[in-house]
């Protein structure tokens, strides 16, 4: 089952998306055919051997964690004072790096746990 550290994943354009990786930006969204990987999927596969990326998504301020053909959000790695994040930017919140929580995402990718993290 899926962790609180993500939810599920909509099919809807997402605009662009920052690899946590190796800093690449890609446009996020739909899959251009159904049964075709989308375009942080085809990233994480041909950047990094593994098929693993962790993406922030600009305009939903999330992540999304990618592993082979499956994705899913993650919470963001910004949040406001009060330490609560601001979903798709409604708010216009001053927004901060939570240095907690990029550390929570840096183990999970670096002790191989993402794809447990959206199964």
């Amino acid at each position: 089952g899926a962790s609180a550290f993500v939810s599920a994943l909509a099919d809807e354009a997402e605009g662009p998306a920052l690899c946590l990786v190796c800093g690449e930006v890609v446009q996020a969204g739909k899959r251009p055919r159904p049964g075709h990987p989308g375009a942080c999927a085809v990233h994480a596969r041909h950047a990094h051997a593994d098929g693993i990326g962790v993406f922030f998504l600009v305009l939903k301020c999330a992540t999304l964690l990618v592993a082979d053909s499956m994705a899913a959000y993650g919470p963001s790695i910004y949040v406001d004072e009060y330490g609560e994040e601001d979903r798709d930017l409604r708010r216009g919140a001053p927004l901060r790096l939570a240095h907690d929580r990029l550390r929570a995402l840096e183990r999970i990718y670096n002790d191989h746990g993402i794809r447990a993290e959206i199964a």
